[in-house]
């Protein structure tokens, strides 16, 4: 989305939260990229690396012990973004993250 609006961030496109030098995409973020993956374990979800979104929320879905999944996911992911965002647009005391054309 970034790239799309043409903005451009000093440190790159790359994850803020596992900083690997991975790219950060949607599959990255959320399924597997370390730091997030440590926060879905603490909550009992471990994903699988086969398969798309849906293959993977029917695999865990089955294997999670609560009938209050979905919420977990979306609240859980909710958190992975407020802190990815967090991290990488209200960083205090350092000049602004965009570089305008």
């Amino acid at each position: 989305m970034l790239r799309r609006r043409r903005k451009y961030l000093e440190e790159g496109y790359n994850c803020a939260l596992c900083q690997d030098g991975a790219e950060e995409t949607i599959e990255h973020l959320f399924f597997s990229c370390s730091s997030s993956n440590c926060r879905w374990f603490v909550l009992g979800i471990i994903w699988n690396d086969a398969g798309n979104i849906f293959e993977k929320l029917s695999t865990v879905k089955q294997a999670f012990p609560f009938p209050f999944f979905m919420e977990v996911v979306m609240i859980g992911a909710w958190c992975i973004w407020k802190e990815r965002n967090a991290l990488i647009f209200k960083r205090e005391g350092s000049k602004s993250v965009y570089l305008e054309d």
